[in-house]
């Protein structure tokens, strides 16, 4: 029978070796960044006879203020290995089983969520209780050159005004983030500040009042990222969503970005239907969510 426990940071070494050398293994957290992960005590280690076979290393993320109060704490699954052996069919549901009963009352409720590439990994959470929240669709633009003619403006009507959002209206951002988004996707004030010192964030306002924003951030070999485009619902079908999405392939391009690349969910189409009639099209990328919820 497996001895299930929480990992400490004294055991960080045995855990790299299991990422590293594990039959089965997905990783999606850097070396450097491990120990805080198990500071946090939702990393879970499995062994048997005083051998450990498999970890899971859970990354509870701060609580934004503006998460909706009844919604549950969030969690990133950032790496899961099993070594070798007979594990494979029920090792994840030990882990994952290990920890509804260690995870301490102050994370509690935590929704925990990840992206299952690979075939293996999303069997096994599957087969230990994880649930398809949805699949992420990535689309891109390509872009002309800086001296060819700009794409026409599709939204001449300009039902906002439009303006760089300024340090002193991160919170405002991220209440109306809380708005627009589930809160599986919501993003806080700490998240949109981090878009705000690292890229390019737009604001739409309509008689004073936030109706949407904006957030683009540059990418490798000159590609820029949507990292965020939102509308209030009170201002959604007014023609907001194509303003911004038009300002920001207008920007990329003066700029000399080869392309602007984005991702929506699936059971976005109103999102979709508006990416493809600027010329968006998916880049044949698509990544499951799984989820789960522990009370």
């Amino acid at each position: 029978m497996s001895q299930l426990s929480v990992a400490t940071v004294s055991q960080l070494r045995t855990i790299q070796q299991l990422v590293r050398m594990g039959r089965y293994a997905y990783c999606g957290v850097a070396d450097e960044d491990m120990p805080g992960i198990l500071a946090k005590r939702a990393t879970i280690l499995a062994a048997e006879r005083e051998a450990m076979w498999g970890v899971m290393m859970v990354d509870p993320e701060a609580r934004p203020l503006t998460l909706p109060a009844a919604a549950a704490n969030r969690a990133q699954l950032r790496a899961l290995a099993m070594r070798h052996g007979p594990w494979l069919e029920t090792g994840t549901g030990e882990l994952i089983g290990g920890l509804q009963r260690l995870l301490p009352d102050a994370l509690r409720p935590l929704m925990l969520s990840t992206y299952a590439t690979e075939t293996w990994l999303h069997a096994g959470l599957m087969r230990a209780g994880f649930a398809l929240a949805d699949t992420v669709i990535y689309y891109r633009l390509d872009l002309p050159p800086q001296d060819a003619p700009s794409a026409p403006n599709a939204n001449a009507a300009h039902p906002a005004g439009l303006h760089l959002a300024q340090l002193g209206e991160t919170q405002a951002l991220a209440e109306m983030d809380a708005e627009i988004f589930d809160p599986l996707w919501h993003f806080g004030a700490a998240e949109i500040m981090e878009m705000q010192v690292r890229g390019r964030v737009m604001i739409a306002t309509v008689e004073g009042a936030l109706a949407g924003y904006s957030a683009l951030l540059a990418g490798p070999r000159r590609e820029a990222h949507l990292a965020r485009l939102g509308v209030h619902p009170r201002w959604q079908r007014t023609g907001i969503g194509r303003q911004l999405l038009t300002e920001v392939v207008h920007y990329a391009q003066n700029e000399g970005f080869s392309a602007v690349a984005l991702n929506t969910q699936a059971s976005n189409l109103r999102s979709q239907t508006l990416y493809a009639s600027l010329g968006f099209a998916p880049s044949g990328i698509e990544i499951p969510i799984l989820t789960y919820q522990i009370n």
